[in-house]
């Protein structure tokens, strides 16, 4: 399964969305990086990585408020490569064999009965797949396991923030604004839109005929 977007998301589901998220964010720092022991020091921790206290990252999980800052969530989709709804909770990892009712059942468990919780818990992690990590179906978790790995984001990341401060510049800049650029840039502008419309086009009949297959 990919990735769960909501067009309304409820504050309900964002606390859970984050409860999922951060927990698997650092589950997959520990196997990949390592767990810190206690009092080791020099080893980077993911709460350290993503500028974050302890407490706060716990917070997270334990379904307590959080919130982001704009710069914050940028910051950390730089860094990682993993969009900001994975962050904010408007989305969340998912996985084939486990359902939200299953992380439902953990986070109830973890209040009333850790050890019951841990069990549970290593269960659900048994669960998750290869394929699971796919970058087509799942890409902010492909992502996050390349920024772990490699200690970089995937590299197509900062194209991507191009399309999208782009997209927004097109929002905000409706025909006044056009209205004041020279006539030959306009001229120009419109063929090289076009060329992208064209290519993106194609691109997009590519993926659907491939997705039959």
């Amino acid at each position: 399964m990919t990735s769960q977007t909501v067009g309304a998301v409820s504050e309900q589901d964002m606390v859970l969305n984050r409860q999922i998220n951060f927990l698997i964010m650092r589950k997959m720092w520990q196997d990949i990086r390592g767990r810190a022991k206690r009092g080791e020091a020099g080893k980077e921790t993911i709460y350290h990585a993503f500028g974050m206290s302890r407490e706060r990252y716990t917070r997270a999980i334990n379904g307590e408020p959080v919130r982001f800052s704009q710069k914050e969530l940028r910051d950390l989709m730089l860094k990682t490569g993993v969009n900001s709804d994975i962050f904010q909770g408007v989305t969340c990892f998912q996985f084939e064999a486990i359902t939200r009712k299953d992380w439902e059942k953990l986070f109830v468990l973890r209040g009333e009965d850790i050890q019951r919780a841990r069990t549970f818990e290593r269960n659900l992690y048994q669960q998750i797949t290869k394929k699971d990590l796919d970058m087509v179906t799942n890409p902010n978790l492909y992502r996050l396991a390349v920024y772990l790995r490699t200690s970089a984001p995937v590299t197509d990341f900062q194209l991507e923030e191009t399309i999208r401060e782009q997209m927004n510049w097109m929002d905000k800049n409706g025909i006044a604004s056009l209205e004041r650029c020279d006539p030959e840039l306009l001229g120009d502008y419109l063929d090289a839109l076009e060329k992208h419309i064209d290519m993106v086009r194609t691109l997009t009949h590519y993926r659907e005929l491939k997705g039959k297959k």
